[in-house]
C-alpha cells in the first residue's frame, strides 16, 4: 500500500502537477496511492512505500514522523525540490547540493536496455556516511560540446547520450540511506 505526502503548505489543495505525476505513476501499475498531509502520518501507518514528489518544504516534526516510519521497515521515496529541504537532506546526509547543475542527464539502468534520459535540471549532490549511490548520472553530447548548445532544441540531438562511452557527470542520479529496516531513496531531478 502506498502513500503520496504533501508536506508544501504553499501546494495547491492536492499538490499540484507533482503530485499529479506521482499518483500517475503509481497508478499506471495499478499501485493506486492515498494522498495525505503531515496530519496522515500516524504511529501506524499503513504504508510499505510514501513518496514526497518535489516537496520543498518538508518541517522538523514530519522528518521525525518519517525518520521512524523508514526505521520500522518503511521505504521514502523522495524528488527532485524535495532535496530543498534542510530536514530531507539530514535523513538522506547529503550536503553541498548544488541546484540545476544539469540541464538534463541520463541513468544507464542495471537491468540493461536502453538508457532513460531526463530532459530536466539535475541537481549535484554530495554523499555523507551512509548515503550512497544508487545510479551514477550520465551528461548528455550538449553538455559536453559547447557549440551544440548554441543550436535550437533538436531531439533528434539535443540530449543525446553516447552510449558506448558514457560521460559521467560525477554525481548520482539517485541516492539512496538505509535507516533501520527500511531506506530513503532520493532521485536528484523534478519527474
Amino acid at each position: 500500500w502506498n502513500a503520496i505526502l504533501v508536506s508544501d503548505p504553499s501546494s495547491p489543495a492536492f499538490g499540484g502537477n507533482n503530485v499529479e505525476g506521482a499518483h500517475k505513476a503509481l497508478a499506471a501499475p495499478h499501485c493506486s496511492p492515498d494522498i495525505l498531509d503531515e496530519s496522515g502520518l500516524t504511529d501506524e501507518l499503513p504504508y510499505d512505500l510514501i513518496v514526497l514528489p518535489e516537496q520543498a518544504v518538508l518541517d522538523r516534526a514530519t522528518a521525525r514522523r518519517l525518520e521512524k516510519f523508514v526505521r520500522a521497515g518503511g521505504k521514502l521515496l523522495s524528488t527532485g525540490d524535495s532535496i530543498r529541504s534542510p530536514e530531507l537532506r539530514k535523513l538522506l546526509n547529503v550536503k553541498n547540493v548544488r541546484h540545476g547543475e544539469w540541464n538534463d542527464g541520463h541513468v544507464l539502468l542495471k537491468t540493461g536496455g536502453e538508457p532513460t534520459g531526463v530532459d530536466s535540471a539535475w541537481d549535484k549532490l554530495e554523499l555523507g556516511a551512509g548515503a550512497e549511490a544508487l545510479y551514477p548520472l550520465y551528461l548528455s553530447w550538449d553538455q559536453l560540446n559547447p557549440e551544440l548548445r548554441q543550436l535550437a532544441n533538436n531531439w533528434p540531438m539535443h540530449g543525446q547520450l553516447d552510449e558506448e562511452n558514457p560521460a559521467p557527470a560525477g554525481a548520482p542520479a539517485a541516492v539512496r540511506r538505509r535507516l533501520g529496516k527500511g531506506c530513503i531513496v532520493h532521485i536528484c531531478t523534478d519527474i
